[in-house]
């Protein structure tokens, strides 16, 4: 896509409100299941999803200062979002003053609007902002489209880790660390 199209594009991005959660829950279920749905039995999938991306409970994650939520709006419509918490520190890492990046959802029919890196950009502003010197995060060893677009950006594998869906499935996951 050309950079002046992109450029016209009407995108904002801003902090998440709780009036967001709807909108939040069907992006991050709308994201998740196309990566992620075939890894694990139905009904684990089911329940990690009821339990992490349900209203109620981004209700809370947004109310929780620990979190930090913006979201990308395009025509209207949330259609992106981030979810990072700073001073999160990793095992892979000596680095104390470092942000997690736990989420960065785009819905699959913008992937190739520059959305993913607009969000990633932001995340890291702010996370600069907060005096943080680098960002780590988990991605799951078969998203290699994640895996790609986290090395374009600057970040490198620096360890595995396991993503726990249910109490008897994990996923293999790389971690993954960007130093500022």
């Amino acid at each position: 896509m050309p950079l002046a199209f992109l450029k016209a594009l009407s995108v904002e991005i801003r902090k998440a409100q709780v009036a967001d959660c709807k909108e939040l829950s069907e992006v991050a279920i709308a994201s998740f299941l196309p990566a992620h749905g075939h890894s694990s039995p139905k009904e684990d999938m089911d329940n990690y999803i009821q339990n992490n991306f349900s209203e109620g409970n981004l209700r809370k994650e947004i109310a929780d200062s620990a979190n930090e939520y913006q979201v990308l709006i395009y025509e209207n419509n949330i259609v992106g979002y981030f979810k990072i918490n700073p001073n999160l520190t990793t095992s892979f890492s000596e680095m104390t003053a470092i942000t997690y990046m736990s989420r960065l959802y785009v819905l699959q029919e913008y992937y190739n609007f520059g959305f993913g890196k607009k969000l990633l950009q932001k995340a890291i502003e702010v996370s600069k902002i907060r005096g943080q010197e680098g960002m780590w995060l988990k991605v799951w060893v078969e998203n290699q489209r994640a895996i790609n677009f986290y090395k374009k950006m600057g970040f490198e594998i620096i360890g595995t880790s396991d993503f726990v869906i249910s109490e008897t499935h994990s996923n293999p996951n790389f971690v993954m660390l960007k130093k500022y």
